[in-house]
């Protein structure tokens, strides 16, 4: 898995946003788009993006990892144990596998800064509007109690660390 690059979320494919994704296509990095307009990711569905149905659906891998690292050690579990018994099953992707080692060695170097993440998050949901996508906003303020800590600059798998302290 250290090979393995870790993928980017796009969500907005404006002109930045298009040409962000595009570039991380382009180096063989797995990317993850989101628009309100599907129109707007055909293309980089094309190149190989993966095409999340919403802005939830889009964060949601580094937050389940998060949860289930704080949840199973909060259970008294190891790590190591945490990383044996989801890392080879079918619900966890490589890109999960390789940030439960990094979460499970306190590896919280940035990768995608929580800052940045929740920059994304925010957007996401100003642009949805009417207080639709309940669950994306309560990730937006659980990251942002994270970034509140002084976490903004570590990588977004940090929220661990966070929810951990909460009790899992």
């Amino acid at each position: 898995m250290a090979g393995t690059p870790e993928p980017v979320a796009v969500l907005g494919i404006g002109s930045m946003g298009h040409g962000m994704a595009a570039s991380a296509l382009r180096a063989g990095i797995p990317t993850i788009v989101w628009n309100r307009r599907m129109e707007a990711t055909r293309d980089l569905a094309e190149l190989g993006a993966h095409v999340a149905g919403t802005a939830a659906d889009a964060a949601r891998p580094t937050e389940a990892v998060a949860a289930s690292v704080a949840l199973a050690r909060g259970l008294g579990l190891e790590s190591e144990t945490v990383v044996d018994a989801l890392g080879g099953g079918p619900l966890v992707s490589p890109w999960q596998a390789a940030k439960l080692q990094r979460v499970a060695g306190g590896e919280f170097s940035a990768q995608f800064a929580l800052a940045l993440a929740l920059k994304d998050v925010r957007l996401a949901l100003q642009a949805a509007g009417d207080g639709r996508f309940a669950a994306l906003a309560c990730l937006a303020d659980e990251w942002q109690q994270a970034v509140d800590q002084g976490l903004g600059g570590q990588d977004l798998t940090v929220v661990t660390r966070v929810l951990e302290q909460q009790g899992g």
